[in-house]
């Protein structure tokens, strides 16, 4: 078994240090590879991951671009027709994107808060401060926000969630993030549709919450004293 990359945070006199760790290229060789055939399928959407600096979307963006120009020049026959665009969603993983959060947001077409990876490098307590900050920043800055892993996480094995994913659910919504991503519960849960059925329900219900707050309006549910509803 080789770990070829590492990445461990800790706490050390109340501040975040970052353990010694191989700096592995954010892009690799089969990224690459992926890539150019996300370019000939004309995907919408690029996520790149563990995005340490806005270099990385930069360089990427100029790439696609250049490669967009001429695969849609040699189709269109020169003709001038214009090259549909990719955009980039920058995962938030790595520790060093913590430093350099704004220019990855700037130069980014929006961001991904990836839970998962993040709480494997810095402490886990520190995750929910730098996901709401994430999600603040991107919205002042006017680019969407993804919060996603372990949203539903029980739900790949049962039905039903913990009371905790759907407090966690509705903290994100709350927060303002622009969408929620499954992952494991919809890529190799037992349940995908009840997952996403319960991630919609939830975000439905406190939208309409967020909505009526400000005008004291909001409504709680409404729970009958007999099992006959009356």
């Amino acid at each position: 078994l080789l770990l070829l990359l590492l990445l461990l945070s800790i706490r050390r006199e109340d501040e975040l240090v970052r353990g010694r760790a191989a700096l592995l290229p954010v892009i690799s060789c089969k990224d690459w590879r992926d890539i150019d055939w996300a370019i000939s399928a004309r995907v919408d959407f690029i996520a790149v991951s563990f995005v340490r600096t806005a270099d990385v979307i930069t360089n990427l963006r100029s790439y696609i671009q250049t490669r967009l120009n001429v695969t849609g020049t040699a189709e269109a026959g020169g003709a001038g027709d214009s090259v549909p665009q990719m955009e980039l969603i920058a995962k938030l993983e790595a520790f060093d994107c913590l430093q350099h959060l704004d220019e990855i947001i700037r130069s980014s077409d929006g961001i991904m808060v990836a839970r998962g990876d993040l709480g494997a490098q810095i402490p886990v307590e520190e995750v929910p401060s730098v996901q709401k900050y994430a999600v603040m920043r991107a919205r002042q800055l006017g680019k969407p926000a993804i919060v996603a892993h372990q949203l539903l996480h029980s739900m790949i094995e049962y039905p039903i969630p913990t009371r905790a994913e759907v407090a966690d659910v509705a903290d994100v919504v709350r927060q303002r993030a622009d969408a929620l991503m499954l992952s494991g519960e919809s890529a190799m849960g037992a349940y995908p549709e009840k997952a996403l059925g319960v991630l919609r329900a939830v975000a439905t219900r406190m939208e309409e919450w967020v909505r009526d707050e400000p005008f004291a309006d909001v409504v709680l549910p409404q729970i009958a004293e007999t099992s006959d509803g009356k």
